[in-house]
Formats: structure tokens, C-alpha cells, sequence
């Protein structure tokens, strides 16, 4: 099961999870490397309860520098499909690919 918290600690998530991401990487000298992708993904408690509705997506940009054991870099998303409680975006900090 994938399980999150809220801020008041009341859990989220489900038991199945589906997800999808396209990313594109642009070589910029100096093993720098420049990155736009999309991200879509839902997690619901069963697959019957998966529907057009429990998707949720993000676009984003990221700068990394590639070295001998992988690449480290700082992605920043953008959930396209706010809810008003949510903030616009977030910084991530990654090692390695997602894929």
C-alpha cells in the first residue's frame, strides 16, 4: 500500500498506483544537461476506483550536472491541476534518473 500524510496527519493513498512521465534532455556543455518533462499519476484504493478524475499532472524544468556515477540536479514542478489548498509548485533535489 502507498500511504502519505496531510499536515494534520490523516493518511492518504491506496493500494494501486498508476503513473506516467515524458521528459526530454538537452545536452549544454560542460556535462550540464537542461530538462523539461511531464509527470501524471493517480493512486486510488482499488483499480475500480481508478477514473479520468483521480489523475493528477505536472510540468517542470530542471538543471543537472552529470557525473562519473550518475547524474545530481534541481527539478522544479508545476501541478497543472491545483486545488486551492495546494501551492503552485515545488523543488525537488534528485540523484540519479527517474527512469
Amino acid at each position: 500500500a502507498i500511504f502519505l500524510a496531510t499536515e494534520d496527519g490523516v493518511e492518504v493513498g491506496g493500494r494501486v498506483s498508476l503513473s506516467g512521465s515524458v521528459e526530454t534532455r538537452l545536452d549544454i556543455g560542460w556535462n550540464f544537461e537542461v530538462t523539461g518533462f511531464y509527470d501524471v499519476g493517480s493512486v486510488t484504493e482499488s483499480f475500480d476506483a481508478v477514473g479520468r478524475e483521480t489523475f493528477r499532472d505536472a510540468v517542470g524544468m530542471g538543471l543537472r550536472y552529470i557525473t562519473p556515477i550518475g547524474p545530481i540536479g534541481f527539478l522544479y514542478g508545476i501541478k497543472l491541476d491545483r486545488r486551492p489548498e495546494e501551492g503552485f509548485g515545488r523543488l525537488h533535489f534528485a540523484l540519479g534518473y527517474t527512469f
